[in-house]
């Protein structure tokens, strides 16, 4: 399971109707849960699959989206997530039926903005609001921290300083994950190009992950991600990669380094280093003449106090 959730805040011009501003349960046929949506005022939400555990929601799906708008055009609710390689550009719910408290619609999703002819994932839900608990983060979460500070090195690069926790796992806050009860988590730096402007936190059963990216195509994706592995779950799955498919990851030496080259998408290039556990950071980029770049700035990494 992949729980991905990112946070980002971004604002358009389209209307909010204030009946959908909440959290919604929507059934479908045959599902053994529901598909949780929440809407907030300021235009950025969640969505995910869910399941009610003690009376409130709990998270059970592939993954759990951050939305960085929504908003209504006629009959339609558009909805977009925080952009990366596994979500979809778009989703869009096409209102058939609208009542006190419910709505129903069609949901489509689309790789791409335009929602053309290679649109999928068509379903019909029914969406009624949901009364339990708001899932949202606590003040005390680290989606509430300047977790990094930038300093220009040059027109391209800039050196990012991360605050660092005593205990990052009080910060967390995500009731449907266990990392143990303690973690100390010392400030690092690192060199980030200028142009991946734009930020995201992202969790998983594994543990989580701080992402810069550039709001761009995905067929024009760039992104350095540091990742707290936690259970060495994806550090694993690439080692086994490495052991079972031949060809599928390199491992070289850059910079007295051992760095380790895969593709995960086609058209995207890989690398990653593993620092001390669980922490490793990777590039993902899909312009190779890019890679010489993103290798660098992935190996400036150092902690601040050593």
């Amino acid at each position: 399971m992949f729980l991905v959730l990112f946070i980002q805040a971004n604002f358009f011009a389209q209307t909010r109707d204030s009946f959908f501003v909440g959290q919604w349960r929507g059934y479908a046929a045959e599902s053994p849960g529901f598909d949780y949506l929440r809407l907030d005022k300021n235009g950025t939400g969640l969505k995910s699959f869910g399941k009610i555990v003690n009376e409130e929601n709990t998270f059970i799906g592939e993954e759990v989206m951050i939305l960085t708008n929504w908003y209504v055009e006629k009959d339609t609710l558009f909805i977009v997530p925080f952009k990366t390689p596994r979500t979809p550009s778009l989703i869009k719910y096409v209102i058939s039926n609208k009542a006190l408290e419910e709505f129903e619609a069609i949901e489509q999703s689309a790789i791409s903005e335009s929602l053309s002819e290679e649109n999928h994932g068509k379903k019909k839900n029914r969406f009624i609001a949901d009364k339990t608990k708001l899932i949202k983060d606590p003040e005390n979460c680290i989606s509430n921290f300047e977790l990094f500070k930038k300093d220009s090195i040059d027109s391209k690069n800039q050196i990012v300083r991360y605050r660092g926790f005593e205990n990052l796992l009080l910060y967390i806050c995500k009731p449907y994950l266990d990392f143990g009860t303690s973690f100390q988590d010392p400030g690092y730096e690192l060199i980030i190009p200028k142009r991946l402007d734009k930020f995201g936190i992202g969790y998983s059963e594994h543990g989580i992950e701080y992402t810069f990216t550039r709001n761009s195509k995905l067929e024009d994706y760039s992104s350095i991600t540091i990742f707290y592995d936690f259970d060495d779950g994806r550090k694993n799955a690439l080692m086994k990669s490495m052991q079972e498919e031949e060809g599928a990851v390199t491992k070289i030496d850059f910079e007295g380094k051992d760095m380790y080259l895969f593709k995960a998408q086609v058209g995207h290039f890989n690398g990653r280093i593993y620092y001390e556990n669980p922490i490793f950071i990777q590039y993902t980029t899909s312009s190779s003449e890019s890679e010489e770049h993103f290798r660098k700035c992935i190996a400036s990494f150092r902690y601040s106090l050593r």
